[in-house]
Order: C-alpha cells, then structure tokens, then sequence
C-alpha cells in the first residue's frame, strides 16, 4: 500500500475524531469513554448478555471489558446476576440508571449528529452515506471482494408504493412461494406507505443508487399482544442478499420496536424462505406450533416469536 493512501487515511481519521469530540475525556461532556459507551449499549439491546458475548461482539480484550464493567457495578450502572443455563457464567444487564444514562448519552449523540450535518441538503446527506456504506462495504467484503454498490436506508415514502410491491411479488415467483393467502394477493401489499401512517409502525427502505432494493417494518397487527409487534414486508432484491445486509436491517428493525415499547416481535414466512428462516433462528426467533394474531395470510406455516424486552 503506497504512503500516500496511509496518510490520507490518517489524515481523516484525525480531523473527524476531532469533529466529533472523541479525543475528549469523556462522551459529550459526560464521564464515560467512548469504548464504554459502545459497552453499554451492547448491554442496553441485549438484556441479560454475557460478558463474552459483548467481547466478540464488539472485538474487545477480555481484560479491559472486565474492568469496564466493575466501573459500571460501583458506578450503579449494571447489575450482575448469575446465568438461568449455567450457575458457572454470569449475564450483565443495565440498571434504571444506567438505561437512563445511556438514553441520555443517545438522545445528546443524535442532537450532536444533527447540528453536524444540518446545514447539508438531502441528496449530499445521502452522499456522505453512501460514502460511509462504501467504506463499510469494501472493508467488510475485503476477502472475497462481493462488494455491493452503496445502500442507505431510510423511512418508506409514497413514492416507494410501487417499487416495493413490485419486489415482493417477484420473490414470491422466484422462490415459487404461495401466491394465494400471502402478502403477494393482499392489497394492503400495493399501499404500503399508507399502511405505515398514524400507527405505532415504521417501514424502513434499503435503496442503492437511487434504486429501491427492498424493505422491513414492524406492525401491530391485530390480534397480537399489546407489547407485541409483527415483522412485515421483509424481502430484499436477489442483488442485496447473503451480503449481511438483511441481518442488518433487521437488527435495526430490532432496535426501533424496542425503542417505541414493544417486548416481543412475531413473524410468519414460508418453507421456501430457507436463507431467511435459518437467519432468523441465529437471531433466536423460536418456532411456534401454529400463527397468532390475525394478519390474513392464513397460508404461512413458519411462525415465528422472540423476546426483544
């Protein structure tokens, strides 16, 4: 690698910790670094974690995550309890003040994110993330080099009614998945914008290059529990998958029903949907014998449920 990549690399590495605060003490004017916070909010999302588990996670020395964490227990911020499977291995999880801290620490990031970028308009907003999601695409696909053109996700628009119906219902051909009883001849398929308007639901949209690739959300559909939501309108175009990108949308689908209240996430899919189903039992969605709530689409027979509180 010629010196004149390293430097330049360095160089922007310098100016935007700078822009950002991080050479500074602590976050935001607060008394945690930036490898704590990082810490705490794997905790925050993952209820009941293992400290190994925040390690890999995260490629932290076990060492230095140990003693993170006895700055957090005689800080008040975590609570350490012994694990349910095995009385040997211990799991960590945030205390009401350390839930408020990080909440506190999360509302004051996206504040400072804000006023950052708010002199930007929409499309060089979407450039500075299509340059973040190039980065991140070619870092991570180094090895075999399956580098996907850049993608940003955003909230669905109206303008996204057609595209979306349009990739579902060629997924479902491609996988010859039920077209009867499905999303694929429910209407609701072809308004999905206004599906998502005045409820406690959000779609996200995954587009590359001003192009719709696919989409997820979640939806209170009826008959669910009140703490409960349904993931819905999951499907990507043949180009984004097996790249991580849909565990990633869905990770963040995660964290959004987590943040409007929900406890519990249910979904239903097909046999067909192999890829998609083993990726969902990683995540630890736990099959059920049968469907619950009242979605329409009485031809499903995955059903599946997990625990998000």
């Amino acid at each position: 690698m010629k010196q004149y990549y390293i430097e330049q690399i360095r160089a922007f590495n310098r100016y935007y910790t700078q822009v950002l605060g991080l050479l500074n003490k602590g976050i935001l004017d607060g008394d945690l670094g930036i490898s704590e916070v990082r810490v705490m909010r794997e905790i925050y999302f993952n209820a009941d974690v293992r400290p190994t588990e925040v390690a890999a996670t995260l490629g932290l020395d076990k060492g230095f995550l140990s003693r993170i964490l006895k700055r957090f227990e005689k800080l008040g911020l975590t609570i350490r309890k012994k694990s349910g499977e095995d009385n040997r291995s211990s799991v960590i999880s945030l205390t009401d003040l350390g839930r408020s801290t990080y909440e506190k620490i999360n509302r004051d990031s996206d504040i400072q994110i804000e006023n950052l970028f708010s002199d930007l308009s929409e499309q060089n907003l979407k450039t500075v993330i299509r340059s973040m999601t190039t980065i991140d695409s070619l870092l991570h696909h180094r090895d075999n080099h399956a580098v996907i053109d850049p993608v940003i996700i955003r909230p669905i628009e109206e303008k996204d009614n057609k595209a979306l119906a349009d990739i579902i219902r060629t997924v479902f051909e491609e996988f010859n998945a039920p077209q009867e009883g499905s999303v694929y001849d429910d209407p609701r398929t072809n308004q999905l914008y206004q599906l998502f308007q005045d409820v406690n639901a959000e779609y996200w949209i995954v587009e590359s290059n001003d192009v719709v690739l696919g989409g997820c959300g979640f939806y209170p559909t009826i008959g669910l529990p009140s703490a409960c939501a349904e993931i819905v309108k999951f499907y990507l175009s043949n180009q984004l998958r097996g790249n991580g990108v849909g565990q990633y949308l869905l990770k963040m689908i995660e964290r959004r029903a987590k943040k409007a209240g929900y406890k519990q996430l249910y979904l239903e899919s097909f046999e067909v949907f192999k890829g998609a189903i083993s990726m969902y039992e990683k995540l630890e969605y736990k099959h059920l014998h049968s469907s619950i709530g009242d979605s329409g689409h009485y031809a499903t027979t995955i059903h599946m449920l997990k625990d998000i509180s």
